[in-house]
């Protein structure tokens, strides 16, 4: 109200009836959203339809990055504008605005749905009221979370504590941002990389102290100098071939004894793995005719709509993690042989777990956090607390580039041993580039806010279904 409403109204006029009513008006509003919040089933969503949104984004953008330079693309040269023919949104279109109109035609049916009858009579204030739906809180949210940066920063922020670096433990977010000239009258400093260490200076008497040597003098060295027998260079010579060809049968042999010692042992744990899955198989069968061992895990019983949450999740982490591009035959052995006998055993436990995790992040303390977190974004205090401040900080290039380079870097040295064993690569390099490849689907931010729209369109439908198009009846 006061960024939208009271700046500009107070200079037409002193009443500030209005400003009530506009008040009023936008309580009503959050009161009859927060109603319809309590009536959705979000652990459902949260457990079954968002990583099914999130599993698409990321498959469809690896296509996207595939594809990009090929025959397959047609026309297309960007990789934006392959992944709006994959996953077309009326939002995010390449006319002028098209954002702002989808948001403003959201917000005015949203507010046709929230508000009362005889409210939306008064035209004045439903247009305030969609403008500040539209511009203040649906547009700057979609900005933020669409933004790589909100990704990096807080993967540096969240996990940076758990790194063994003191580069990453500090967490100086200050090298990332660049404060602009008139911000307690300092000018603005772009922020360094500070994990190397200055370079000293060079003293101009290292390279240039020493006179260069005479013509006579090199002669007379030359001539001083110790020149070996011919034939003791080539007794040298002969001895060092004799050397290397030894070297080379033993590095020979060496290969050929690891990979016998490797067969064996993928032999032995394909082995192991045909028998467990047959001891679980057999376990399997016995348990539906006798007993379920999923009771003896929980004393209170979930919904079975609940059933099966891991599923998703999984097929998540395999998308996000790169699992089965990195190693297929290990993903499949886990697939075929260790994820039947864990959910046979602790299949209900976890779902059990996961649904109270989820409960306890929807809970009214965590919510009134996150509402708080999101005024703090919006509404910085750095800022004087105002919504638009004139001279806020910013990120040059370089330092956008920093913190993606800074936030893989920690996304690699933080892999699981198991992953990095099996999947990756125990090398750093290995490491970094599958922390690469791991970020890069939501380092573009304009294929992040399809991914935004499509969370957005999906939570409209829960609160608001009236808005959802009727299917046909088949």
């Amino acid at each position: 109200m006061r960024d939208f409403v009271q700046e500009w109204y107070e200079k037409v006029t002193d009443d500030q009836e209005f400003i009530g009513e506009v008040s009023a008006q936008l309580m009503l509003v959050i009161n009859e959203v927060e109603k319809r919040c309590r009536q959705v089933d979000w652990v459902q969503f949260i457990l079954f339809e968002v990583p099914d949104i999130v599993h698409l984004h990321i498959k469809d953008s690896h296509q996207c990055m595939a594809r990009l330079g090929t025959v397959y693309v047609g026309r297309e040269t960007s990789i934006e504008a392959i992944f709006q023919s994959m996953q077309p949104h009326v939002a995010l279109v390449m006319a002028a605005d098209s954002e702002l109109a989808y948001l403003r035609r959201l917000s005015s049916e949203l507010l046709q749905v929230f508000m009362p009858p005889e409210a939306q009579n008064d035209g004045v204030v439903h247009h305030l009221l969609r403008e500040i739906l539209a511009c203040a809180v649906l547009r700057n949210v979609v900005d933020a979370v669409a933004d790589p940066n909100t990704l990096n920063e807080g993967i540096i922020r969240a996990v940076g504590k758990y790194s063994k670096r003191e580069y990453f433990n500090a967490a100086d977010m200050a090298r990332y941002i660049t404060i602009p000239v008139g911000i307690d009258g300092e000018a603005g400093q772009a922020g360094g990389n500070d994990k190397e260490g200055d370079e000293e200076p060079v003293s101009p008497t290292q390279n240039h102290g020493m006179p260069p040597a005479s013509v006579e003098t090199m002669l007379r060295e030359a001539q001083t100098s110790q020149i070996s027998p011919s034939g003791d260079a080539t007794r040298q010579r002969s001895s060092s071939s004799g050397s290397a060809g030894l070297a080379r049968m033993r590095a020979s042999a060496a290969a050929r004894w690891r990979g016998w010692k490797n067969n064996t042992i993928r032999g032995l744990v394909y082995l192991h793995l045909i028998i467990v899955q047959a001891f679980s198989r057999m376990f399997s069968v016995f348990s539906e005719y006798t007993f379920s061992l999923n009771q003896l895990w929980q004393y209170d019983s979930i919904q079975g709509s609940y059933r099966g949450a891991i599923e998703p999740i999984l097929a998540l982490v395999n998308a996000l993690l790169l699992l089965d591009r990195y190693n297929h035959w290990a993903w499949v052995q886990f697939l075929f042989y260790i994820f039947p006998l864990v959910n046979i055993l602790a299949g209900a436990a976890i779902d059990r777990t996961l649904v109270k995790v989820v409960d306890f992040l929807l809970s009214e303390q965590q919510v009134a956090s996150y509402v708080d977190l999101l005024i703090e974004n919006l509404w910085k205090p750095e800022n004087g607390g105002k919504f638009k401040p004139k001279d806020r900080p910013y990120k040059t290039l370089e330092q956008e580039t920093l913190l993606r380079e800074d936030a893989a870097e920690l996304v690699a040295e933080l892999l699981p041993y198991v992953a990095t064993k099996f999947f990756y690569g125990s090398s750093e390099p290995e490491r970094l580039l599958a922390a690469q490849r791991i970020l890069e689907p939501f380092e573009n931010r304009q294929l992040n806010k399809h991914l935004v729209y499509s969370l957005l369109d999906a939570i409209v439908g829960k609160i608001a279904p009236e808005l959802l198009e009727a299917r046909p009846a088949s």
